[in-house]
């Protein structure tokens, strides 16, 4: 049975950045030696997650797209324009020609053909090779896992809330809970001095009453 096939969503991918992986390999791909310069052609090689590796997908118009390298900010090119067979695929300043604009067919396994605009024909890798370095073409559709491609989008780190700062407890320094201490010690010391003075006052006026009640008996 035959995957369903159906045009990709401009509006959920556009702008965003992608890693474009071979179904059959899983390599990405990338642009040689990372260049920047116009001309440099494009090839697979193992992902890694550099700039060179990340193309943004940015609407040509409702059906077609066109990719820029992040690294370079160059387009996906078809050499001198080649609509044959086995023309091979390089890097160049966005021109808004056909040969940078490409169509996203999606097949039922999330994997996609990228078709070159006006000939049909898909980004397939030349000699279906797994190798680093194995660069690309356009060739007749052939529905196999060398035209195919996955897209991870490279996604933001998210930013982290900042920590609400902790409340330090002061902790009680030996020095200050010596003067506590004291100072408790000293009041309980004034206390005790208060209490034994009115002790001593209240035993004097006993005494004094006592010495009274006795004179006053002896006159009698």
């Amino acid at each position: 049975m035959q995957a369903e096939k159906k045009r990709i969503d401009m509006e959920s991918v556009s702008d965003k950045y992608y890693t474009i992986l071979s179904k059959r390999n899983g390599k990405a791909l990338e642009v040689d030696a990372a260049s920047g310069d116009n001309g440099a052609l494009l090839s697979i090689a193992e992902p890694n997650g550099s700039e060179n590796q990340l193309w943004q997908i940015k609407a040509a118009d409702d059906q077609f797209v066109y990719f820029l390298n992040q690294a370079s900010g160059k387009a996906i090119d078809i050499i001198a324009g080649g609509t044959q067979n086995g023309s091979w695929l390089q890097q160049w300043e966005y021109m808004n020609g056909e040969n940078q604009q490409w169509q996203l067919e999606e097949g039922s396994d999330g994997c996609f053909k990228i078709k070159a605009r006006g000939i049909n024909r898909c980004i397939d890798i030349v000699g279906l090779s797994a190798v680093d370095g194995a660069k690309l073409q356009i060739w007749d559709d052939m529905d196999g896992e060398n035209q195919q491609w996955r897209f991870e989008e490279v996604k933001k780190a998210e930013e982290t809330p900042a920590k609400k700062p902790r409340t330090t407890r002061t902790r009680k320094t030996p020095a200050k809970t010596a003067e506590k201490t004291a100072s408790s010690r000293t009041k309980t010391a004034a206390a005790g001095e208060k209490t034994a003075k009115k002790t001593t006052s209240r035993k004097t006026a006993a005494k004094s009453e006592t010495t009274t009640t006795t004179r006053r008996k002896k006159k009698d």
